[in-house]
């Protein structure tokens, strides 16, 4: 399927919303920075709401492209598995390194988890 461009970029809005969402107001709160809550963005839910509309659209959109189910799993978890691993590695050092103690996950779990 080719990538369509409007997709990429509702994707990116979804993308921002929840990021804005977390450094305003949860952030804030769990490190103490200096933002007044009038400058929060209490909107990220939304962010998340449109990622599960858009995943079913690009999803339908997979498996009419595959000949069959093992075909569609093995493009699904070689496109998603490697970068979610890169992403579980760095936040795990950054917390660990970072000593963001209401983050931390311990070293079992972390192994755990990335199985």
């Amino acid at each position: 399927m080719n990538r369509i461009k409007k997709i990429d970029g509702l994707r990116g809005i979804a993308a921002l919303s929840v990021v804005l969402f977390h450094y305003t107001s949860n952030y804030r709160d769990d490190y103490s920075l200096p933002f007044n809550e009038k400058f929060d963005f209490k909107y990220g839910f939304i962010g998340v709401e449109l990622f599960f509309i858009i995943s079913g659209f690009v999803i339908y959109n997979s498996i009419k492209n595959v000949e069959n189910y093992k075909e569609f799993l093995v493009k699904r978890f070689s496109r998603l598995y490697p970068i979610f691993w890169i992403c579980m590695i760095i936040t795990f050092f950054v917390t660990k390194l970072g000593h963001l103690s209401n983050r931390v996950v311990p070293t079992i779990d972390f192994f755990l988890i990335s199985l």
